[in-house]
């Protein structure tokens, strides 16, 4: 299926809609006029009836694409339905806007078929709002530069739906360990040690729930990860309607690679169960065996909400990357270090203590 580029319009004025994650409407920042999902989907059937009038356009502009020697494989040109710019995006990008109308666009063609989400969880955190909590994070730190806090600093501020894999499994578990428990008692002036050693046995069903791997290769794995967890309450049926005013990513992990990485976890997570029910005075645990059998997994692909971040100190060749959690506000990132005021705050610890040292000296004769 060709990929198709999509704006959602205004029922009231014909501009482009956008989701309010405050609201959790589809909003128009032209007129004013907010709609509910139902509202917005006759919209979005609208556009939908529009685009079918050229279905070829996407092809001829990567055959034009072709010609001029660019990379079709990773770069894609659209014209815009709103103003009829050229919009190029790389191979993963299924969301953006137009850089000339600013208009939200949806290249619908990229989220269809096998690669359609079946659900989506919608940002429930405006801009406004995550640059406010992102900044009192990096407040909350010592040592941080005071230009990191400037408004110009902060280069990009991004709301990005990232793909993510979500798995369901049930697995017949065992695993067998050592542990040691130690007695210490005392008789006279004699203290005794005695030191048990038990071989440890468990096994039993195993139910674990929204398992998430990140599907998108050129993402920061550590971060989008780190965001974890997302509250599953808030999962909705996908439709494109929710991308509107945000960016949006195609997966390009499929399910033979996310499988290894998955199976670590399951296995880590039911060895941490089992180990969960040995007593709290055993130690030195050694676990010898751990099977995960008859594994019956269900996979899901959605999309989550993530607000991105950069940012690069003045004269610095660095830049630093945050994500924030569009549902819960969880800011991960490393920040920079003055090392100016690091080294100002030791001299001041240093200073103090030697005048300590000095009028104990003094106090002591």
């Amino acid at each position: 299926m060709m990929d198709t580029a999509t704006t959602y319009k205004c029922p009231s004025c014909g501009a482009g809609l956008t989701f309010d994650p405050e609201s959790q409407t589809f909003h128009c920042e032209y007129c004013g006029s907010s709609f509910t999902q139902e509202e917005a989907r006759q919209a979005q059937d609208s556009a939908a009836a529009e685009v079918e009038k050229s279905p070829e356009e996407p092809a001829a502009e990567q055959a034009e694409a072709q010609d001029q020697g660019q990379q079709t494989e990773e770069m894609t040109v659209y014209h815009c339905p709103s103003c009829g710019a050229e919009i190029v995006t790389d191979a993963t990008t299924a969301a953006t806007q137009c850089f000339y109308c600013h208009n939200p666009v949806v290249l619908s063609g990229r989220l269809s078929g096998e690669f359609r989400p079946e659900y989506v969880i919608p940002f429930a955190i405006p801009k406004e709002e995550a640059e406010k909590r992102f900044l009192h994070w990096a407040r909350s730190k010592r040592f941080v530069p005071r230009d990191f806090f400037h408004k110009s600093r902060i280069q990009k501020l991004s709301g990005v739906y990232f793909p993510y894999w979500m798995v369901d499994c049930k697995l017949d578990g065992a695993m067998e360990a050592t542990a040691n428990r130690v007695r210490v008692w005392r008789t006279g002036n004699t203290e005794y040690t005695e030191t048990s050693r038990y071989r440890i046995v468990r096994g039993g069903k195993v139910n674990l729930n929204e398992m998430l791997k990140p599907a998108l290769k050129k993402a920061d794995q550590k971060l989008v990860e780190s965001v974890l967890p997302f509250e599953r309450k808030e999962m909705k049926d996908f439709t494109p309607l929710y991308l509107t005013g945000f960016q949006a990513e195609k997966r390009d992990v499929e399910r033979e690679e996310a499988q290894p990485a998955l199976e670590q976890q399951i296995k880590n997570y039911t060895e941490q169960l089992f180990r969960d029910t040995i007593p709290g005075d055993m130690v030195a645990v050694n676990v010898t065996h751990l099977e995960t059998n008859n594994q019956d997994q269900k996979w899901q692909y959605l999309l989550l909400p993530v607000w991105t971040f950069t940012y690069r100190p003045k004269g610095e060749d660095k830049t630093y990357f945050y994500a924030m959690n569009g549902q819960t506000g969880k800011v991960c990132g490393e920040l920079p270090i003055h090392y100016g005021r690091l080294a100002a705050f030791c001299g001041g610890i240093y200073g103090i203590l030697a005048l300590l040292l000095f009028f104990g000296r003094w106090l002591l004769g």
